[in-house]
């Protein structure tokens, strides 16, 4: 039984080599101008593979010179993960909530809502820890998965939700982007006393 086994795989083997020589033939170049357009093709298509590599590469040292973070939404091996400190992680965040917007969304209280000082301090102090306890939350399984949150995300939301995530996060950097810019150039026009363009500021 077993034999007859073998030999039925052995002609059935046969039989595709056959085939797949038949392949072989059919694709085979019949003169020099299709062999030469095939290699032209291989050329061109190396030539453009070494472009892109040498583009970045060269992109790669720039970025290296400036210490720019290189890596996208890969993992971050445990070997990279070496900066630790809490402090260093806190005034990534400080640095960029110390803006005009924050300050002026401050001034809501008295002037929007009718409240005193000490509410207003109150307020804001309440409601910025129920609005950063979640994303403080969120922000610890970075260090212990070496992903972004936005890649961490697919765990809860799965591939396709992750991506809407992704999307929505897009459109609210962009718009806190602009709520950021407008003010700084109206800043900046006050400063050089009407003089200074606010399309200019705001770019």
């Amino acid at each position: 039984m077993s034999q007859n086994h073998r030999i039925v795989t052995v002609s059935s083997m046969r039989h595709l080599a056959s085939i797949d020589q038949d392949i072989e033939l059919n694709n085979t170049p019949t003169n020099i101008g299709e062999t030469q357009c095939i290699d032209s093709n291989k050329i061109s298509s190396r030539e453009k593979c070494n472009s892109v590599t040498n583009w970045y590469h060269k992109t790669a040292k720039i970025f290296a010179c400036l210490n720019i973070e290189e890596r996208g939404i890969e993992r971050v091996p445990s070997e990279d993960r070496t900066d630790l400190t809490i402090i260093n992680t806190a005034m990534i965040w400080v640095s960029a909530n110390i803006i005009i917007p924050c300050f002026a969304a401050g001034t809501l209280g008295p002037a929007v809502f009718k409240l005193d000082l000490n509410n207003s301090f109150v307020t804001i102090i309440i409601f910025n820890l129920l609005g950063t306890l979640p994303i403080a939350g969120m922000a610890c399984f970075g260090p212990a998965s070496g992903l972004r949150t936005m890649i961490f995300s697919r765990y809860s939301w799965g591939y396709y939700g992750a991506s809407i995530m992704s999307i929505v996060n897009v459109m609210s950097a962009i718009g806190w982007a602009a709520v950021n810019s407008i003010p700084g150039a109206q800043t900046l026009r006050v400063v050089f006393n009407d003089s200074f363009p606010i399309t200019v500021g705001i770019i």
